[in-house]
């Protein structure tokens, strides 16, 4: 297709700018963006080489096609897949314009896959390939000679971008990083390097200098603190993914398995990774959030998300078993219940931002709720369960995290329902999770007679939680004994389902278990 209408252009152009992942992502500049309208739409522009032109194109089409994806719901307007189809056409230019020009047309791509539901490539891929051009420009490492300020931000930004998406991917996915932390000298912005206490954070914030301001900003709200840069969104979230990558390296293996850590062991790193974490909202809270935008990013919302995602993995090693331990695995109430709150704002958070109608990142929003619903579900299993034991009983008001487990498990699959009717593929989560929702919801209305207590050294029978027929014989009920049954759904969900796959977490224990416990 050709270039839409001047007007149009600039438009779209300003709301890359505005409300999209430029507020994280700062990659693009609105004053080279506007430079290469100029030459693309004035025809007495000359001296524009053939790979300039290929490039204009090319990141022209692709900065309407992320414009246009998000403002479909409330601008119906061109395809979004349109525009992407038109730059495509230019996709060779990937590797022949200035290497900043590819790190730039990945990102472009990269955040484009973010927006929409069809996948255009591995965005953990397209992270890292913009990462490794990085490194192979050497924006890891702090300049050897003196650039100018606006060369030197700009390669600094370019590098963060990068660094921020690519641990994101990594992160998320369980996949290798590209690069270690102890390998990057360059410091996210001027004369500093990101602190982890508090108090160091506060004292360097008062006395840094802003960043060059590379653009005209033509909508840079002031914080309530007052302060605020067109990068502090991207400094914000690159030090959140310097935590990311602490709590991978600290209680994951590479595979994302917790490792193999006694108990007391872990409780300690989470604690300390937890209030590395708090401190990071308390700084960052003030200086990088905006009530009143519009923009995702902006949001106190967005913030919260990314706060209680990281919460989330930090205390999921603690509360949910992994490897040879799964069978012998309860875990602490305590633990359940940093894991339940953590869900439960993610869902209370995505809600508030679709009832102010923000458009939301697909991918990242169905992933955020699976692990959420997942968590749901994990807990509406063992924290009635762990409450109505006799050591419970000293409490003399009821539990309230059932009512709140079945709320947050009923406003999951309304997000899955709505979001599977705008991408077909969400379909067959939506169906796993109303399954095992209708399941977990069906073990929490048994009748809770009292249980006697146990005498000496003897496990209470757990019969008040679930029905007779379903007690291991032993007596002792565990996540991975209780009578989910998921084996054959592949099959009833028309072959499309690997509950691992769907939920991040290791499903097929439901099905080792339930044959481990046949009739005899």
């Amino acid at each position: 297709m050709d270039l839409p209408p001047l007007s149009v252009t600039c438009r779209l152009a300003d709301l890359y700018f505005d409300l999209g992942f430029h507020k994280v992502s700062p990659f693009m500049r609105r004053k080279e963006v506007y430079q290469q309208i100029e030459r693309l739409y004035d025809n007495r522009a000359v001296g524009t080489s053939r790979i300039q032109r290929r490039n204009d194109m090319f990141q022209l089409f692709m900065i309407l096609a992320v414009a246009t994806s998000l403002v479909r719901q409330t601008q119906p307007s061109v395809s979004p897949f349109a525009y992407y189809s038109s730059a495509i056409q230019y996709v060779n230019i990937l590797s022949e314009p200035p290497e900043d020009a590819q790190i730039q047309n990945t990102m472009l791509l990269l955040v484009f896959s973010h927006l929409n539901d069809i996948s255009i490539g591995s965005k953990w891929k397209l992270a890292r390939q913009a990462m490794r051009i990085c490194i192979q420009l050497g924006y890891h490492k702090k300049p050897v000679r003196s650039l100018d300020s606006v060369t030197e931000q700009i390669q600094r930004r370019l590098f963060w971008c990068c660094y921020v998406q690519e641990r994101f991917s990594a992160c998320n996915l369980g996949r290798p990083i590209v690069i270690s932390d102890s390998e990057i000298t360059v410091q996210v912005r001027r004369h500093t390097r990101l602190p982890l206490l508090l108090s160091a954070l506060i004292l360097i914030y008062s006395q840094l200098p802003e960043e060059i301001c590379l653009d005209e900003i033509r909508h840079l709200p002031a914080s309530r603190s007052g302060v605020r840069s067109e990068v502090s969104v991207l400094i914000r979230q690159a030090a959140l993914r310097k935590i990311s990558a602490k709590v991978r390296s600290t209680l994951y293996t590479p595979n994302h398995i917790a490792i193999n850590r006694d108990i007391a062991t872990k409780e300690v790193l989470a604690a300390s990774l937890a209030t590395e974490l708090e401190q990071w909202r308390s700084l960052h809270e003030a200086k990088s959030t905006d009530t009143t935008s519009s923009c995702l990013f902006d949001t106190v919302e967005y913030l919260n998300i990314n706060f209680y995602r990281e919460r989330l993995f930090i205390y999921t090693p603690l509360a949910f078993p992994s490897g040879k331990e799964r069978t012998q695995f309860i875990p602490d109430i305590k633990h359940l219940r940093y894991c339940l709150d953590a869900a439960v704002h993610i869902v209370h958070q995505y809600q508030t931002l679709l009832d102010r109608k923000i458009d939301l990142p697909i991918w990242t929003h169905v992933q955020d709720i699976l692990r959420s619903g997942f968590t749901l579900l994990y807990c509406g299993i063992y924290i009635p369960l762990l409450v109505s034991l006799p050591s419970q009983h000293e409490l003399t008001e009821p539990s309230p995290e059932p009512a709140t487990i079945i709320q947050g498990m009923d406003d999951c699959k309304t997000m899955l329902e709505n979001l599977s009717r705008k991408w077909a593929a969400v379909t067959p989560h939506l169906l796993a999770f109303n399954r095992l929702s209708d399941e977990v919801k069906r073990l929490s209305e048994v009748a809770r007679p009292q249980v006697p207590p146990a005498t000496g050294d003897d496990m209470p029978v757990i019969g008040s939680y679930l029905q007779p027929d379903v007690v291991p014989m032993d007596g002792q009920l565990t996540f991975w004994n209780v009578p989910l049954d998921v084996s054959g759904w592949d099959i009833e969900l028309d072959g499309d389902i690997d509950m691992c796959a769907v939920f991040g977490n290791d499903f097929d224990a439901f099905h080792d278990n339930n044959h481990g416990r046949t009739d005899e």
